[in-house]
């Protein structure tokens, strides 16, 4: 065999045609032969995991016909606007997007849908020097009148939301 023809044989593209999300799965067709059962290698390690799942018609790059390294580029999948070499863009197809930038140290999410965060040490609501935002049986000081003392909250926020 060729020396070409061993290169080209152990780095292919092709495209998945069966995916298990759940085993981490997929079959790619090379050229017209579809592959068995190849596992997708993805970033993970102690420290952090990060899994994209793939679909029936990602371009994947293939090694040794035995392992999917990823995705690639290509028309039907450009990559994302803004990206550089300190930032990390994720792109959703509904429009979804969230953008971290490692030297200005700024995390940017931008979603069309709800936002749930379960747990954060300080949550800063549309930008740094907000106000305090309060929930519904904190206290309040009304400082004169007939109503001066503490009360406490009885609505909030129809779009923010605490436990």
């Amino acid at each position: 065999m060729q020396t070409d023809d061993l290169i080209r044989n152990l780095i292919q593209a092709g495209t998945v045609v069966e995916a298990d999300a759940n085993k981490a799965l997929v079959k790619v067709d090379v050229f017209g032969a579809v592959s068995a059962w190849l596992p997708v290698l993805m970033q993970a390690n102690s420290f952090k995991k990060h899994w994209v799942g793939l679909r029936v018609g990602a371009q994947v790059v293939v090694l040794a016909n035995r392992y999917v390294l990823g995705c690639i580029y290509n028309q039907g999948c450009a990559e994302p606007n803004g990206a550089s070499d300190n930032t990390d863009i994720t792109e959703y197809e509904d429009g979804t997007r969230i953008t971290y930038d490692s030297q200005a140290k700024k995390l940017i999410i931008n979603c069309v849908g709800d936002v749930e965060i379960v747990t954060a040490g300080n949550v800063h609501l549309g930008g740094l020097g907000g106000q305090p935002v309060a929930r519904i049986g904190d206290k309040v000081a009304v400082g004169a009148g007939s109503s001066a003392g503490q009360w406490p909250i009885v609505s909030g926020s129809a779009k923010v939301n605490a436990a």
